[in-house]
C-alpha cells in the first residue's frame, strides 16, 4: 500500500524515492524489498479446500491443511484473509430463521 502510494509519487511527480520516502516518512528499505517467501502451494491448498468446503471457516481449514503439511497456522490464517474476498465470504453467518416464515 504504502510502496504503491511511493510508486505513483515518483511516477507523477518529478522527485527521486528517496525524497519521497522521506515526504511519506517511510523507509527507503521497504520500497527495495523483494519477498523470497513462496506462498502459492499455501493458495493452492487453501483455494482447493475452501472451493471443496465453502462453509468451512478458517479454523477448520487450517485443521485439515496442516493434517498433510507442517505451514505454520499463522502463514494460512494471513493467506485465508487475503483471499476471504476472492472467496466471497463477507463475515455473516445466515440464519435459517430470518428465510423461513413461521406462523405462530
Amino acid at each position: 500500500e504504502q510502496k504503491e502510494l511511493i510508486e505513483f509519487t515518483c511516477k507523477e511527480h518529478p522527485v527521486s524515492i528517496r525524497r519521497a520516502c522521506n515526504i511519506l516518512d517511510v523507509n527507503r528499505s521497504m520500497v527495495y524489498y523483494k519477498s523470497k517467501r513462496n506462498d502459492q502451494p499455501v493458495i493452492d491448498a487453501v483455494l482447493e479446500l475452501a472451493n471443496k468446503h465453502p462453509r468451512y471457516g478458517c479454523p477448520t481449514i487450517t485443521k485439515m491443511i496442516r493434517r498433510q503439511h507442517r505451514w505454520n497456522h499463522k502463514r494460512i490464517e494471513r493467506i485465508y484473509g487475503k483471499l476471504d474476498q476472492v472467496l466471497g465470504h463477507d463475515g455473516r453467518t445466515t440464519d435459517v430463521h430470518r428465510h423461513l416464515n413461521f406462523a405462530l
